[in-house]
């Protein structure tokens, strides 16, 4: 079983998790939680859930219960500061990066939320045509939210002698809002569809349980005198008789009911008292003891003869479980002719207040609900045109446009170019697909090739008016066609409907990626700008040093992020280090140093995010020397390639300057570089994807 340490005031160093796809009932993981360095336990009824997130906007959702094969459980139990969480199978259906939170809920509102955990979701070589589907099953916070309701209910009925229905406008404005929100979530957003209907369907349920209700509780005095009343004051049936002529000195009345401060603790309380009072009011003063402790209250009685006072009883009573009401004298005086008395008349209490939050609550879940809907972005411009109905399920064309009888690849149907310019297909296995263009009989080749994509040239294709591509037969519940991108991005949605993905703060703002050829191949922008919904401009040169490389930033006039990845080429090619702050723009250092400054005095509002090199492990360097940690050494400079990362760690910590380490926590090393890279330099396409999603985490987070 995987451990990881979460201090909730420290985010420390990234706690990650490794898993493999398809994984369930499996992958549990033992979180030990600390706040400031101390054993945290949550508060009373509090319950854990899971959140998760991957790529892809279906690859989401927020768990505490786990419902399958093997019945209905916690996903979470706790001993002491330890949890013990279980990762839901559809959390480990997409491979790649998967972010998990662990959060910490009660009826209240009281949320509390980990540092995110970062799991490595590995593929397991299986092609996984399922549907994937969100996952939302918080029955235990839901459970928890109606048990207060029904404890707040149970505890009105044993108290009550008397219910009086009391529906207010601010409920009914509070109902009107949250059917509202429930009315404006759109259906056809069919990741939600599930989801979101059966919380509909909770959270009216539970909507129709509240009723707003006044209590008010017929008082049994213990008529109980605390104080020697003075100078001939009386007692009797919970009026104080004050007589005429001279009261002196000071004192307290208690009168005792018999309401328990365990049934109405953080409930308000409603005092009312009538009085003959006419002469020196202000020193005639209301109290109320919980516990032996003293209730906040307004204590100068100014609204005679009737007197409302409203107390709040605290939530921490420790004290006599009974509830004293009194009254204080300091130094009174009844000049008056007559007896002035004091009646306490009656105690109510409402339980308006837990109500009114359990309402409110309800609505913070629909309004939650609601955003969730609203943030959806529609990419109207960008379809799948893959109908698999229409598709060869015999073979494939070839690229002299003959067809081969082949189970293992298959063919798309005709696909009508239109004005498009260029096609991509989602194919990330090592075989690259053919593709055919043809006239407009259907059955005349124009030419063919063996791509990734393919571009249509307006002259050499001009008699072309369909295209088709080779799939695997694997694939076919997974293949796109998407025109006018490249590369197509991984995450599936079905043929001929738009796009959808989730709103981001970035979403409509501009990207600019400067870079060597880790940039250049455009094998991550597009979808590093796909998921946050930007705009991007790609500046890169292949084989480019980072000293010919800072100088594209002064030709930049705008950018809302802007990231520069380079390097690895300055290291092989032996361009000097140099060192910090020389300003020498012939060394790396200096290099690195001229794009802080430049971005930072050119473009002081843009988000400049500086990407150290990644690991790398080439033929061409063999012969060179190793260190002790084996780190090949390059025989012009005497350094490694950990010092030209080390050398942008400290630039950027010198200008305030958002850094990723992809050296130190890229995750490719000597090991697995063969799994990651294509020729244990750039990356493959899963490898780019891999270190798109920290990119993207980053940006986020700044």
């Amino acid at each position: 079983m995987q451990q990881i340490r979460i201090d909730f005031d420290n985010p420390g160093l990234p706690q990650s998790l490794g898993v493999v796809e398809g994984e369930s009932q499996s992958r549990i993981f033992q979180a030990a939680l600390y706040k400031s360095g101390a054993a945290y336990t949550a508060p009373a009824g509090a319950v854990y859930s899971i959140m998760y997130h991957g790529f892809g906007p279906q690859n989401q959702g927020w768990y505490d219960t786990i419902e399958d094969g093997a019945g209905k459980r916690a996903a979470c139990t706790v001993s002491g500061n330890v949890v013990t969480c279980e990762l839901a199978r559809q959390a480990l259906r997409v491979p790649g990066h998967l972010t998990v939170v662990l959060c910490v809920s009660d009826a209240k509102g009281y949320m509390l939320k980990s540092w995110p955990i970062m799991a490595d979701v590995r593929n397991d070589g299986y092609e996984d045509t399922g549907e994937i589907e969100m996952y939302f099953n918080l029955s235990g916070l839901a459970g928890n939210y109606l048990t207060q309701l029904e404890k707040a209910m149970a505890d009105a009925e044993a108290t009550k002698n008397n219910l009086i229905s009391t529906s207010t406008q601010v409920q009914k404005d509070i109902d009107a809002k949250a059917a509202a929100a429930l009315e404006s979530i759109p259906e056809e957003y069919t990741e939600l569809d599930g989801s979101v209907k059966q919380l509909k369907e909770d959270i009216v349920n539970i909507q129709n349980r509240i009723e707003l209700s006044a209590i008010n509780t017929e008082i049994v005095f213990s008529e109980q005198l605390r104080s020697t009343l003075k100078n001939g004051a009386t007692l009797s049936d919970r009026t104080i008789t004050i007589p005429s002529g001279s009261f002196g000195g000071s004192s307290n009345i208690y009168l005792v009911q018999g309401i328990y401060a365990d049934k109405i603790k953080g409930k308000k309380i409603l005092v009312k008292i009538k009085t003959t009072q006419t002469g020196e009011y202000e020193k005639f003063k209301i109290f109320a003891y919980v516990g032996g402790s003293a209730v906040s209250c307004s204590n100068v009685i100014t609204d005679f003869p009737n007197i409302n006072i409203l107390l709040k009883i605290p939530e921490d009573n420790k004290g006599p479980k009974s509830v004293q009401f009194g009254l204080s004298f300091q130094n009174y005086s009844n000049t008056s002719s007559d007896d002035v008395t004091i009646t306490l008349e009656s105690v109510e209490y409402s339980i308006y207040e837990t109500v009114k939050y359990m309402s409110d609550t309800v609505n913070d879940v629909l309004n939650a609900v609601n955003d969730v809907s609203n943030n959806f972005v529609i990419d109207n411009t960008t379809i799948n045109l893959f109908d698999k109905s229409q598709a060869d399920l015999t073979g494939m064309y070839n690229i002299s446009g003959k067809f081969i009888i082949n189970s293992y690849e298959h063919s798309t149907g005709l696909i009508e170019i239109k004005d498009y310019t260029n096609f991509s297909i989602n194919r990330f296995e090592s075989t690259v697909p053919v593709w055919t263009l043809w006239k407009k009989d259907g059955t005349t080749l124009v030419r063919g090739v063996q791509a990734r994509y393919i571009v249509i040239d307006t002259t050499t294709d001009s008699e072309a008016v369909y295209v088709r591509c080779s799939f695997l037969a694997t694939e076919i519940d997974t293949v796109m066609i998407v025109p006018n991108e490249y590369p197509c991005m991984s995450e599936y949605f079905e043929y001929n409907s738009p796009r959808k993905s989730l709103k981001t703060q970035w979403f409509g703002k501009k990207a600019v990626m400067i870079g060597d050829s880790l940039t250049q191949m455009h094998y991550w922008e597009e979808m590093f700008a796909q998921i946050l919904g930007m705009n991007y401009e790609v500046v890169a040169q292949s084989g480019g040093n980072m000293t010919a490389i800072a100088n594209f930033v002064d030709n930049i006039d705008s950018a809302d992020v802007m990231t520069v990845w380079a390097g690895t080429n300055d290291w092989y090619n032996g361009i000097s280090l140099g060192s910090l702050l020389n300003n020498d723009n012939n060394t790396y250092y200096g290099a690195v140093q001229h794009v802080c400054e430049r971005v930072s005095e050119r473009l002081p509002n843009c988000k400049l995010l500086l990407i150290t090199p990644l690991q790398r492990l080439t033929t061409n360097t063999d012969d060179w020397e190793v260190d002790d940690r084996g780190f090949r050494i390059n025989p012009t400079t005497s350094k490694i390639l950990e010092d030209y990362a080390n050398a942008v760690i400290e630039t950027a910590e010198i200008y305030g300057i958002e850094v990723l380490d992809m050296f130190h926590r890229g995750g490719v090393n000597a090991k697995n570089i063969d799994i990651w890279t294509s020729d244990r330099l750039h990356p493959s396409r899963a490898g780019f994807e891999k270190l798109c999603w920290k990119i993207i985490d980053k940006v986020k987070s700044m």
